[in-house]
């Protein structure tokens, strides 16, 4: 609406990215958005990133099979922290309590029920966008080691997390 053309840059380190973001730009284009691709250094990404300087950027994130310090990546006192996990500044005084609450809540239970208090406050404030989750996962096979039940690979987990709960299985 009106006359002024909403416009923004993002800001990329990756250039195989540029591929994957046609279609974003070509829905935006749809819509009347402008996204121009600022293709960057990674380290001129990073100092840009840390002094708050850009409207976008893409960042890739994961987390541990059993996530922590959720108050690293989401408290205000992280928001102005050159090089925190807080990379977009955000400050939100309930999710400052429930990051508290959590990092110090050991039972499953209860800490699941506040990590979905906090994604409720998070989805609403909106101050991420999300692109896409890769609905595999890559790994070299070999059969001779075993996992936990439950332990297998699963979503929202870090690779290396396979390697932490694994054992050689001579029967195998």
């Amino acid at each position: 609406k009106g006359k002024e053309r909403f416009e923004f840059d993002l800001i990329l380190n990756n250039p195989p990215y540029q591929r994957l973001l046609t279609g974003y730009i070509e829905d935006l284009r749809k819509v009347g958005i402008k996204l121009n691709i600022r293709l960057m250094e990674w380290g001129t990404s990073l100092k840009i990133r840390d002094e708050h300087k850009y409207d976008a950027f893409v960042v890739a994130y994961t987390r541990d099979v059993n996530p922590g310090s959720f108050g690293k990546m989401w408290a205000s006192d992280q928001a102005d922290l050159k090089g925190s996990d807080n990379l977009i500044g955000y400050r939100n005084k309930e999710a400052d309590k429930l990051c508290a609450e959590i990092d110090q809540t050991y039972d499953k239970k209860n800490r699941i029920k506040l990590v979905y208090a906090l994604d409720e406050i998070i989805a609403a404030d909106q101050p991420w966008t999300f692109f896409w989750e890769m609905p595999y996962f890559r790994v070299a096979y070999w059969n001779k080691y075993s996992f936990p039940k439950g332990m297998e690979y699963q979503n929202y987990s870090l690779w290396r997390n396979s390697f932490d709960f694994w054992w050689y299985d001579a029967e195998k």
